[in-house]
């Protein structure tokens, strides 16, 4: 199978570009870890195919890149894979700025995620394990930590929402949305922090976590006391 990219250069420079192609997982809090091809369990890097290692896009200039996945015969297991399509300039030129002894090098560098999903790889969802309530009077942080899990063998993605609810004088309050992705059963946490404005007392805290279409909606509640 393949799939074809496009690259645009709309400015008055050459790029060019090397090509390569890494491994990556991701840690408890879901930020990326790279590896060297093949390295990691779930890799499918050996399989992608790219005619070129170095690519010259010209200023004003399309460019069509094309990505081959040669999937093995027989068996590749009941898990996602997953690799890193990497461009990464090596034309940099050093900027100047307003003091002669330094410099300043501005190296451009796109990632273009790869996965293969194979036919029998168990759906499952992604389940909320905790919810709790978190301050420190030092740094004057309120936070709430929500730990959740992917039960499948699949890449999930999706955002977890949350709302607050004063019961003391029915005020509702909704936080930022929480996006994130996970690892085929991996394990997360996650920190939102609680505004400043809102004011202490006891709340209803309601946390929805929706992985997108297909995927049932995961509910969790809590009552908290909120200080400060």
């Amino acid at each position: 199978m393949s799939k074809t990219i496009k690259l645009t250069n709309h400015g008055k420079k050459v790029y060019d570009f090397q090509v390569t192609i890494r491994d990556w997982t991701r840690d408890s809090i879901g930020t990326k870890i790279y590896a060297e091809q093949g390295t990691m369990p779930n890799s499918n890097a050996n399989w992608i195919r790219v005619n070129e290692t170095i690519v010259r896009i010209l200023p004003g200039q399309d460019l069509q890149m094309t990505i081959q996945m040669e999937i093995p015969a027989g068996n590749v297991g009941d898990f996602t894979s997953n690799s890193m399509f990497f461009l990464t300039q090596i034309n940099a030129e050093r900027q100047q700025t307003n003091h002669p002894s330094i410099g300043i090098q501005i190296n451009y560098e796109f990632g273009v995620q790869i996965f293969h999903n194979p036919v029998g790889a168990k759906k499952g969802e992604v389940i909320f394990k905790n919810l709790s309530y978190l301050e420190n009077k030092e740094t004057g942080k309120r936070q709430i930590r929500v730990d959740f899990e992917n039960n499948g063998h699949l890449h999930k993605s999706g955002q977890i929402r949350f709302e607050m609810t004063n019961t003391e004088n029915g005020r509702d309050y909704k936080l930022n949305e929480l996006a994130f992705a996970i690892m085929p059963l991996g394990k997360q946490y996650q920190l939102i922090d609680i505004p400043k404005e809102l004011e202490a007392g006891k709340f209803h805290l309601v946390a929805l976590l929706d992985a997108g279409a297909g995927y049932e909606l995961n509910i969790a509640e809590k009552k908290i006391d909120v200080g400060f």
